[in-house]
């Protein structure tokens, strides 16, 4: 798949056929699926961008999000197994994830930072969303209570296990398959074991830091430099 010019137009080919003009094909968002069975991009014309996706064009939008945090093609985000694609638009002063066609509920802010994603079965999807003056994480549909800021998310090798950290009125929570921990000063990480049975991160709270082990905490020290499965 190429780019090419002809006048005031730019047209996408794609094994050798050539699409509609455009006024612009943007050139770092050509993307094909994992399996490579599946090619999507984004096209501007007359001030509306499209996502055209095996040759089929979405309905008009304002804009669409970016995913500064890895690279400008990230935004159309492709299930590992090529079966499922998600991306984020604006459109009325609002943000919507389209995941498999489909349009969301309007928020009033979607992160760009690298806060969306499958998991690695490709059963399950998460993005942050934000509501007036708080963020939520939505998972599978469903979205969490309000908190401050919800930085980071990440699922568990095999899939079956979601955890996040957030803040919330100054302290920071680790939130465990919906389970909420204890508030802390600090959570800088957390990881799962390899094989998916075990949480570990380490948090600071009142001048001490603790390593929590499947929620267990241990006795306070000065300083939790590393830790790992």
């Amino acid at each position: 798949a190429y780019v090419v010019q002809q006048g005031d137009k730019q047209y996408l080919v794609y094994d050798g056929k050539k699409s509609e003009g455009y006024d612009e094909v943007l050139e770092y968002n050509l993307t094909f699926s994992p399996d490579s069975r599946h090619f999507v991009y984004i096209a501007n014309l007359n001030g509306k961008y499209y996502v055209i996706y095996d040759g089929k064009k979405s309905e008009g939008f304002n804009g669409l999000i970016y995913n500064w945090a890895t690279d400008l093609r990230s935004n159309l985000v492709f299930s590992p197994d090529s079966k499922h694609f998600a991306y984020f638009v604006w459109e009325n002063d609002k943000y919507y994830l389209i995941y498999d066609g489909e349009k969301s509920d309007g928020y009033d802010y979607i992160s760009e930072w690298g806060n969306f994603d499958f998991s690695p079965d490709s059963q399950h999807f998460a993005y942050v969303v934000q509501q007036g003056d708080k963020q939520y994480l939505v998972y599978d549909g469903k979205k969490s209570e309000g908190y401050d800021d919800v930085p980071s998310f990440t699922f568990s090798p095999d899939s079956q296990h979601l955890a996040y950290w957030a803040k919330q009125n100054n302290k920071y929570y680790v939130i465990y398959d919906g389970k909420k921990s204890e508030g802390y000063d600090d959570v800088p990480s957390f990881t799962f074991s390899p094989d998916s049975q075990h949480l570990a991160y380490w948090a600071k709270q009142n001048n001490k830091y603790y390593v929590i082990y499947d929620g267990k905490k241990s006795e306070g020290y000065d300083d939790v430099p590393s830790f790992t499965f």
